[in-house]
């Protein structure tokens, strides 16, 4: 789960395959967006410094960073790392928002 920058909205990865939109004022979902089949159990999430996309990462061996673009909730794409890389250990964000970096266990 990530948290909007000015903290009106958290991002919920439900484990399953889908990212919800809360709205913190009232706890109610008002959005989300269904990832794809094989980016189910995504255990990291980083939101960009500007809150315009979020980054869902695990999902999967090898693992994915899955993009969501936070305006519309639309999953923009995926990086999918090599074979043996993965499952994820970590993930953060540079605070420029230029780069995220990630911890793999690797075979």
């Amino acid at each position: 789960m990530v948290v909007s920058p000015n903290g009106n909205y958290a991002y919920v990865g439900t484990g399953v395959r889908d990212v919800i939109k809360v709205d913190l004022s009232d706890m109610t979902p008002v959005d989300s967006v269904v990832l794809e089949s094989d980016e189910s159990h995504c255990s990291f999430a980083v939101i960009s410094p500007d809150g315009a996309y979020a980054y869902f990462g695990g999902c999967g061996n090898p693992a994915k960073l899955v993009k969501i673009r936070l305006s519309d909730m639309t999953r923009v794409g995926a990086a999918t790392f090599e074979a043996g890389e993965g499952p994820m250990y970590a993930l953060v964000i540079s605070p420029d928002g230029a780069h995220a970096y990630v911890g793999l266990n690797s075979e």
